[in-house]
């Protein structure tokens, strides 16, 4: 998740406002304009040719800077058709949100800013849109002020439903530098849901380009707390920590000495990797453990003029693990087969990849995606002198009854590492041979990242008809292959 500080700042906002209000903070407006393009188009920021539309845009730290720790107070959008009827939308329902993320760029078609972090700051209804004089800015004044803090990208996000469309209801826009999708967004002329509710996981359209904006702010604090306000290990101050799964963990510790005082909240953005305790800044990575990282924050908020602090590492938890020729490209043959319901899986690996002998005590391969189809599986581990493998029927697999079962259960693909733990003592004197035999009550095709060793380094049987057992490899509906395209896998 991105920056889950941004919920408890949004909390803290009308308390902030209004002891600001009472302490005589200044209330003089200033503002930022984001944006010189000339070009037009119905796309950002309402998705003028469709009636109803989720659009998002992100807008960097560094464009955002000067309203650091300040209150947006109203956003604009420069209208391109200038006035008349023909130029006019109307939105049944028009809201604006806004947002805090660590990303500068939507990654991918689903890389929406959560639902949870994102703060209602506009809502109308019957709202004309555009009707303005050409080049003018239409101005919405936020019903609640957004605190920006400047930790953090800001996001908007523009939803609106209409009972009509009219694309000739046009706004200018701007290409960003270092920025490759801004924007992303999606519409429906048919689902009004589509203006009201969260994509949630649901596929939209990344957008090369953000409307021109302009944004109002003010508000802002004026007392600075100084002193120190830092994370350490020891007497140093870090803002990375790298822990490894499997040994002691004694994470950072914060320092604050900060005048004037104040007491932080502590948030981590991934609690997938790690949480953390937001009163005592407690971490508790994740029970079992995840390979990744997360952003552990440290936060005092605004208090009348005196002005909020922040400070963050990044934890980075890794596995420990050998890592076998990382390659990008994938394959559906392995380490299962998964467009059959069935299938059995040998992989080699040679005593100079891996380096030594030692206990082994976990495996891992990494899916390229998901996938929802519950799997029965079984884990073999051996060795052998065996260098490669050779086609037939079956293929030249090392002999079934000289593995070792070392691993069974159900697997539930999840795109990323996927681990499983075993127990095999490997010499290092030969090949390792991984096995695994798999089974399912549907098919449904999975892909894995792979990379391409210098010869056959995996064989398999697939089936929709038979359970892929020794006794079944001849079979005439038991198809089979060798490959020298490897799961990447870690041990």
């Amino acid at each position: 998740m991105e920056h889950n500080f941004t919920r408890y700042l949004n909390r803290l906002i009308a308390v902030a406002a209004l002891v600001a209000g009472l302490s005589g903070v200044s209330f003089a407006q200033s503002t930022i304009t984001l944006g010189t393009g000339t070009s037009s188009s119905y796309t950002a920021p309402f998705n003028e040719l469709w009636k109803n539309s989720w659009h998002e845009m992100i807008y960097t730290q560094a464009e955002m800077i000067n309203a650091a720790w300040c209150n947006i107070t109203k956003i604009a959008f420069q209208d391109a058709a200038g006035t008349g009827s023909s130029y006019t939308a109307t939105a049944t329902t028009l809201k604006i949100y806004m947002a805090e993320r660590a990303t500068a760029d939507h990654a991918s078609t689903t890389d929406w800013t959560p639902m949870s972090d994102l703060q209602l700051v506009y809502s109308g209804t019957n709202v004309t849109l555009g009707n303005q004089a050409a080049n003018n800015w239409q101005t919405f004044t936020l019903n609640t002020p957004f605190n920006y803090t400047g930790q953090g990208n800001l996001v908007v996000v523009v939803t609106k439903t209409a009972d009509d469309y009219n694309s000739s209801c046009t706004w200018y826009y701007s290409s960003v530098t270092g920025m490759t999708y801004p924007g992303l967004y999606r519409q429906s002329d048919s689902d009004a849901s589509y203006g009201t509710t969260h994509p949630g996981t649901s596929s939209g359209t990344q957008c090369s380009y953000r409307a021109n904006t302009r944004f109002t702010y003010g508000n802002c604090c004026s007392v600075q707390r100084t002193g120190t306000f830092e994370f350490r290990v020891g007497s140093t101050a870090v803002t990375s920590f790298n822990y490894t799964m499997g040994t002691p963990f004694n994470p950072p510790t914060l320092v604050n000495n900060v005048t004037p005082a104040g007491s932080p909240t502590f948030s981590s953005s991934n609690p997938d990797i790690a949480t953390v305790d937001p009163t005592t800044g407690q971490v508790t990575v994740a029970n079992p453990a995840r390979e990744g990282s997360t952003v552990i924050t440290a936060y005092i908020p605004v208090s009348g003029s005196t002005c909020a602090k922040v400070v963050s590492y990044t934890l980075n938890v890794n596995d420990g693990c050998l890592n076998f020729s990382m390659g990008t490209s994938t394959i559906g043959s392995g380490p299962i087969y998964g467009n059959y319901k069935n299938s059995y899986n040998q992989m080699l690996y040679t005593p100079a990849e891996i380096g030594n002998g030692g206990h082994i005590t976990q495996i891992g391969f990494n899916a390229a995606s998901s996938n929802s189809q519950q799997r029965n599986i079984i884990v073999y581990m051996g060795e052998t002198d065996q260098s490669t493998f050779t086609s037939g029927t079956p293929p030249n697999f090392v002999d079934p009854s000289s593995l070792t079962e070392v691993y069974s259960g159900t697997w539930n693909i999840t795109a990323g590492w996927n681990y499983f733990p075993v127990d095999f003592q490997y010499s290092g004197l030969h090949n390792l041979v991984i096995a695994i035999k798999s089974s399912a009550s549907a098919y449904l095709s999975t892909s894995f990242y792979s990379n391409t060793t210098a010869n056959n380094s995996m064989a398999y049987v697939y089936s929709d008809s038979y359970d892929c057992i020794p006794s079944n490899f001849t079979q005439s509906s038991v198809y089979n292959g060798v490959t020298a395209s490897r799961p990447n896998t870690k041990i």
